[in-house]
């Protein structure tokens, strides 16, 4: 009895797909040493120590009027606890203590050094290792919500394209929240997409992702809408609808709450101060760029658009954020940027090409959900348009790394217009060799 042909494609496919996922994933960790060293990784890994501090004295943690000073306590409150959690476990595993200070824009690269806020090379580098290794799984969520949307073919350019983009090569690699939060995103897409039954279970990844980076928080406003659009599909009752909105939210509240432990004795009066830290925060980095470049502030449509595409598109990867230690990171940089494919693709013809590509892809999708009203295809576009409306709304600031959670669905974009362009080209090949006497 001979197999079944699509079970044997199938397992092919399989055991193609953990192949390359493996390989992807061993030269995407071998050089994690060649990324340059950015100051907010000192920072991260000093932070990391509060999951020890959690662990033996827990209310040390707690927020508390009239700490302004603390400086501990001003990060708690103003970024999210889950990379920093992740980088903790790393350092854990490897048996290694945190740092000890915090790196201090404000002084030399060499001073730094002298205050133990530069990490050595293993600390790094086991740092890195702890946050790093979610990436082959945002490739592979990427396929699998590629592939119940659309194809294989489709699936499987998705994810090479994510894979070899130069804002991932570079940013996810480095202990900070970008490659945790890319994980959490596509994580949240699997689950939009494969838990229609119980739409409010995609509360978990979306939490996750809120608490890795507040530019996730988009996602929210997708579950919620995904919920409606269920309940009008499949006819829910007001009842059914309202319970899995308010588990939803429920499960987002409770997922913040457990993961940051300031929340814990004054849960309002934090959650009001983490707020207006985080609007101060953004207000004195604007004006620090206006101070410097003040035609690099984002301070229209036009602009924040502009440099959208420019960094989904064009610009090659951003070693630093400000110029204040470019001379420290020169050499480290340009071996870096010397291997061709940390900026492959990052030019005027390749960047215009796949920007054709995943404008093609944006109408053409757009085309098939007129047509065909698929909710997978519909999660998708939602979660895609709601984070780039996002980035063009509430972002002014210009740095590159800000634009990471639109790369997962300009890749799809990309992929869809590709492959649609690709499997035209192989019907009408058909034809004419089927019409051959």
């Amino acid at each position: 009895m001979k197999p079944n042909s699509n079970t044997l494609h199938d397992r092919i496919n399989n055991i193609a797909l953990a192949l390359v996922l493996l390989l992807l994933t061993i030269f995407y960790l071998g050089g994690l040493s060649s990324v340059p060293f950015h100051p907010d990784e000192s920072t991260y890994i000093f932070m990391s120590n509060d999951l020890e501090i959690l662990l033996n004295n827990p209310q040390s943690l707690f927020w508390q009027p009239n700490q302004e000073d603390n400086l501990r306590e001003h990060y708690r409150i103003l970024d999210p606890p889950t990379s920093r959690n992740m980088i903790a476990i790393g350092r854990a595993l490897a048996l290694q203590p945190s740092l000890s200070a915090d790196w201090d824009w404000s002084q030399t690269w060499q001073q730094n050094q002298q205050a133990g806020a530069f990490p050595d090379a293993s600390l790094l580098l086991n740092s890195r290792m702890a946050i790093a290794i979610f990436l082959p799984f945002s490739l592979l969520f990427l396929y699998l919500s590629t592939k119940e949307i659309s194809d294989r073919l489709t699936a499987w350019i998705a994810m090479l394209l994510m894979a070899g983009n130069a804002l991932i090569l570079l940013h996810t690699r480095r202990a900070m929240s970008e490659s945790f939060l890319l994980f959490t995103i596509t994580l949240a897409l699997f689950f939009l997409i494969h838990y229609q039954e119980k739409p409010w279970l995609s509360a978990i990844p979306i939490g996750l992702a809120l608490n890795a980076k507040l530019s996730a928080a988009p996602f929210v406003a997708v579950g919620l809408l995904v919920i409606l659009l269920i309940t009008i599909k499949e006819k829910w009752s007001i009842k059914k609808f309202m319970g899995q909105v308010a588990t939803f939210g429920l499960a987002i509240v409770l997922i913040t709450f457990i993961l940051n432990p300031f929340l814990w004795a004054h849960p309002i009066s934090a959650a009001q101060a983490s707020w207006e830290a985080r609007l101060a925060l953004t207000d004195r980095q604007v004006a620090t760029v206006a101070s410097v470049s003040p035609e690099q502030v984002l301070d229209n449509f036009p602009k924040r658009l502009g440099n959208l595409i420019a960094h989904l598109f064009y610009t090659p990867p951003a070693i630093a954020d400000v110029a204040n230690y470019l001379a420290e990171i020169a050499e480290s940089a340009e071996a870096y940027l010397a291997r061709p494919i940390h900026s492959l693709g990052r030019n005027l013809i390749a960047g215009s090409a796949v920007l054709i590509l995943s404008l093609a892809g944006f109408l053409f999708s757009l085309i098939d959900l007129v047509r065909s009203k698929t909710l997978p295809l519909l999660i998708l576009f939602l979660s895609g348009l709601t984070q780039i409306a996002a980035l063009l709304l509430l972002v002014p600031l210009p740095f590159q790394r800000y634009v990471l959670p639109a790369v997962p669905f300009a890749c799809f974009w990309t992929a869809y217009g590709l492959s649609k362009f690709i499997n035209g080209f192989l019907s009408s090949f058909k034809k004419k060799q089927g019409s051959k006497p």
